[in-house]
């Protein structure tokens, strides 16, 4: 029986992609926006993930899911490029079905619990999202393209298929059908295309700093309470994966969490007009 590490996950995998080294994965949270910033940090090789940096990635997982105080995440690649998926050494290293599966898994769980964060999400793509790192903005709740950026899903030219989530995820952002020509056909898409098919939600202007205009976007949809924006992010990620009986169920449990709280009283107090 494989030995699981306090996540779950196998201790002698977690040490083998531990050895495959490069780039890093950097999170800064700012308890005065609210804000966490996460960056995908392998410049050389286009922020590709190395072993270590799936593991890092784990890790800062488990610490925004110990922040209590923050609203929301941005995703967003180091040196104007999203990410190129995973360091083709891993691919080298890691060549049989069983190493590939708990890659998988480890990915798959990782980005599962940071899609589920009660942190609205939103990916800054410059550059390339490749393969892997397009599967990593599908885990965001939204998507900011960059005039000149595009999305591509590489796998079917290696001879593979998505495996960190995204062929999933993917299907409930733009449909079965776009889905299938995205994935099969490896189309690449442009700004302009991403916003069309529903991938992206808005193209960043030429003229503004990509990081800024993902921090104003945030801003934007987060201005209510810590715990109202905390609360609404779980019902929205908790309806996504279960039943709709499950979800209104949950969706009354959090919502007696918030009634008769401070932040509601303090709005009948002052008779604010909407």
């Amino acid at each position: 029986m494989p030995t699981s590490d306090g996540n779950g996950d196998d201790v002698t995998i977690i040490n083998q992609l531990q050895n495959v080294k490069g780039g890093k994965i950097k999170l800064e949270k700012s308890d005065n926006s609210k804000i966490a910033i996460l960056t995908i940090d392998n410049e050389r090789i286009r922020n590709a993930f190395s072993g270590s940096m799936m593991i890092q990635l784990r890790d800062a997982v488990n610490e925004l899911e110990e922040w209590k105080d923050g609203k929301g995440v941005i995703m967003i690649g180091a040196g104007g490029n999203f990410c190129s998926g995973a360091d083709l050494n891993i691919a080298k290293q890691f060549n049989s079905p069983e190493h590939g599966e708990a890659m998988c898994k480890l990915m798959q769980t990782t980005l599962t619990r940071f899609k589920r964060l009660p942190l609205i999400s939103t990916a800054v793509i410059e550059g390339k999202a490749l393969g892997g790192g397009a599967e990593l903005t599908t885990a965001c709740d939204f998507r900011l393209i960059a005039k000149e950026a595009e999305i591509r899903f590489v796998h079917v030219q290696r001879g593979v298929t998505p495996g960190w989530g995204g062929g999933s995820r993917l299907v409930k952002i733009v449909g079965r059908r776009t889905a299938l020509k995205l994935l099969a056909g490896s189309t690449r898409l442009t700004a302009d295309d991403a916003l069309q098919c529903g991938i992206a939600d808005n193209i960043i202007n030429s003229n503004e700093i990509p990081l800024h205009a993902g921090v104003k976007w945030l801003n934007e949809i987060t201005t209510g309470p810590v715990n109202s924006i905390r609360g609404i992010k779980q019902i929205v990620a908790h309806a996504d994966d279960v039943a709709i009986s499950q979800a209104l169920q949950f969706e009354r449990s959090i919502f007696t969490t918030v009634w008769g709280a401070p932040a509601l009283m303090e709005s009948l107090e002052t008779k604010k007009k909407y």
